[in-house]
């Protein structure tokens, strides 16, 4: 049973961001799996390696995107990705160190990080490349326009 699934609800229109995030959402559910079925020590940690590789190589690309669109919230969106990374890093060493870290509430954690920032950061994203239709008084009350 996967932790999370993809649904249309979290995509932001931009098909490589998608695309990362349904490949780090692969990624928990496979480590929740691995977590869940018993696997060993060595198993999870190449599952922790590859998340914390491609989690910055995503940000990495994210943020590069970011950049080249003059996105107004670059710097705080590198705050949040740094703080995750470092989370992430911390949880790949100590497990590397022999520490039981994989619980439930680390992998709860990651999870509503990951929900969360797609959810709310990231769909800022989609709001800054594509903003709403603003009209106005005039417009919304003439039912030509």
């Amino acid at each position: 049973m996967p932790l999370m699934d993809w649904n249309d609800g979290l995509s932001i229109h931009v098909d490589f961001v998608d695309d990362d995030h349904k490949y780090l959402l692969h990624l928990l559910n496979s480590l929740g799996d691995a977590v869940r079925e018993n696997h060993g020590n060595e198993a999870l940690g190449k599952i922790l390696q590859e998340l914390l590789y491609y989690t910055g190589y995503h940000f990495s690309r994210e943020e590069e995107f970011m950049s080249e669109i003059n996105y107004p919230h670059l710097f705080t969106h590198q705050q949040i990705h740094n703080k995750f990374a470092r989370e992430v890093r911390t949880v790949f060493e100590e497990h590397k160190a022999g520490k039981p870290v994989l619980t439930t509430s680390v992998l709860d954690m990651m999870k509503g990080w990951l929900i969360n920032h797609i959810a709310l950061e990231d769909k800022r994203i989609s709001l800054f490349l594509n903003p709403p239709a603003i009209k106005t008084f005039d417009e919304l009350n003439d039912p030509q326009v």
